[in-house]
């Protein structure tokens, strides 16, 4: 429910769907009320304003009107098109896993003091993903972690999860099904476990501890970058009990992120 009759508020298009001959409904992720469909009337057609401005991973300001059922798109105005998004197969599915991703781990019409933030999350690393196209998974693996903990299924990188034992900078396992590390003792008692390389722990640890300045300013090597990605790929599966059709796609093009 929008808190006026009319209400503006910066976006972000996750997604963008045809309805009926000329509409389109909009699934919006806003700083204030988090995530909610709209309803943008006629704009498929050329001669429309909004045409070309309603699009996914675009940030625009939108004029949102009360109505009945959905709410209706007024005025959109376009603020970043992110066009290097869209510009390789690469950096269409670095946006589109992000923008699925988020629409996934958040719940539509929840006010939460962590919209702005989330809505923050996404915005960064749709920006990192224009800039530097070829190279996503740092910042994907970063929102991965940080929307995992906004919706209460981060998992457990501080103690062990078999049994509590406080973790060390040495090689332990990780239980996609218990939600954390196993220390040495655990892994082979708890089903499912499987080692966790040091680099890589210190990787997932670091990523979701840290502001994304943080992670900007170092140095993070990627074989151990590319196995936390397929770690966290295996957790959000077990965590959303389906993997996310980004993923699938991904898998089935042979276009693995870099």
């Amino acid at each position: 429910m929008l808190p006026s009759r009319l209400h503006t508020c910066e976006a972000l298009i996750l997604r963008s769907r045809d309805h009926r001959e000329a509409d389109r409904i909009l699934t919006l992720l806003t700083p204030d009320l988090g995530r909610l469909d709209a309803l943008a009337k006629g704009a498929r057609k050329p001669a429309s304003r909004k045409s070309g401005k309603v699009e996914p991973f675009m940030l625009v300001r939108v004029q949102l009107q009360r109505s009945k059922f959905l709410p209706f798109v007024g005025e959109v105005q376009l603020l970043n098109p992110f066009q290097g998004c869209r510009e390789s197969l690469q950096a269409i599915v670095a946006s589109s896993y992000a923008c699925e991703l988020v629409y996934n781990l958040t719940v539509e019409g929840e006010e939460s003091d962590l919209n702005e933030e989330v809505f923050g999350s996404l915005l960064t690393v749709l920006t990192e993903v224009d800039d530097e196209p070829d190279r996503p998974n740092l910042p994907l693996c970063w929102l991965e972690l940080h929307m995992l903990s906004a919706a209460g299924f981060e998992p457990a990188l501080e103690f062990c999860v078999g049994c509590g034992a406080e973790a060390r900078p040495e090689p332990w396992g990780f239980s996609v099904a218990e939600g954390g590390i196993l220390c040495p003792d655990c892994i082979g008692a708890i089903p499912g476990g499987r080692p966790l390389p040091l680099e890589v722990f210190k990787i997932l640890r670091f990523l979701q501890r840290s502001t994304w300045e943080q992670v900007r300013a170092r140095r993070v090597a990627q074989p151990a970058l590319s196995e936390a990605r397929n770690i966290m790929r295996e957790y959000l599966n077990h965590t959303l009990e389906r993997p996310l059709r980004t993923t699938q796609f991904e898998r089935r093009s042979g276009r693995g992120l870099k």
